[in-house]
């Protein structure tokens, strides 16, 4: 009964005003502006791992710096102060008397990746030979003295051959000017000035030959003869890439003073090539 008291009500409600001024029909979806949803995002670069940072770094470091090898061979001669060459030098067999050298070493820029000045440091060994003619050797006086000279060897039909073996540990320092292209070495022109310490190691003179009844004979004498333990000498090198030429006179007499006829210093000329 309610239901139909509030359907007559209504149906007389519309009668009196009339129909709706607008109707709601349904709304299409198309009638309305699309709507566009915006997602903020960040593209964020890819961070620089720390390992490749740290690479870089030492790549950078690794051209002021770089491990050295050298290997030095030429001729030595007995000098005076004058530097000519002293009396000995002749019992001395220029083409047999050589020097060798090995050098580990490292260079370093002084200061950044593109200097021109390098420090090299090192240690090596040296072996220096002397090749004696006229049936000559080395010995301390055969009369008992304390002098040392280069005496006629005796008792001997035939001297094959004689020859002073002298080993020594060095200890370069060298400043060198270097025309290499930047963050690189011995790749052109060079120049070096440096000094150097050595120890003497071992000091032998041997020669051998047939005796007086023609039998092989060889003798072998261990001594320093009278040569200074310790001496010192200036380096001065010239290169190009890796192949120098080094100039090296020790500034300290050979012998101790006295016990040779001269006054005489080591000097030598070798061509050498860098690792």
């Amino acid at each position: 009964m309610k239901i139909l008291t509030i359907a007559l009500v209504l149906g007389h409600s519309l009668s009196v005003f009339g129909s709706p001024s607008f109707s709601l029909n349904a709304i299409e979806n198309d009638s309305l502006p699309p709507i566009t949803v915006v997602k903020d995002t960040i593209d964020a670069a890819p961070v620089e791992d720390a390992g490749d940072l740290s690479d870089f770094d030492s790549q950078f470091e690794g051209e002021k710096k770089t491990f050295v090898f050298e290997w030095h061979i030429g001729s030595n001669r007995l000098l005076k102060n004058n530097f000519s060459d002293a009396s000995a030098m002749e019992h001395v067999n220029d083409w047999l008397s050589v020097e060798n050298r090995l050098l580990f070493s490292q260079k370093r820029r002084l200061g950044g990746h593109a200097s021109l000045f390098q420090l090299q440091t090192g240690l090596g060994f040296s072996s220096t030979v002397f090749s004696f003619n006229n049936e000559r050797t080395i010995s301390k006086d055969i009369l008992g003295g304390t002098g040392t000279g280069l005496f006629p060897i005796f008792n001997m039909n035939t001297v094959w051959s004689s020859n002073w073996r002298y080993t020594h540990l060095n200890a370069p320092i060298m400043l060198h000017l270097d025309l290499s292209p930047k963050g690189t070495f011995n790749d052109g022109l060079n120049l070096g000035v440096g000094l150097e310490g050595r120890m003497r190691i071992r000091s032998s003179a041997a020669y051998r030959g047939h005796d007086m009844d023609n039998d092989d004979y060889k003798r072998r004498v261990q001594s320093g003869f009278n040569t200074h333990l310790f001496n010192y000498a200036i380096l001065a090198q010239c290169g190009y890439n890796q192949i120098k030429a080094t100039l090296r006179l020790e500034q300290k007499h050979f012998f101790k003073d006295g016990t040779f006829k001269q006054d005489v210093i080591l000097g030598s000329l070798c061509l050498g090539y860098s690792w």
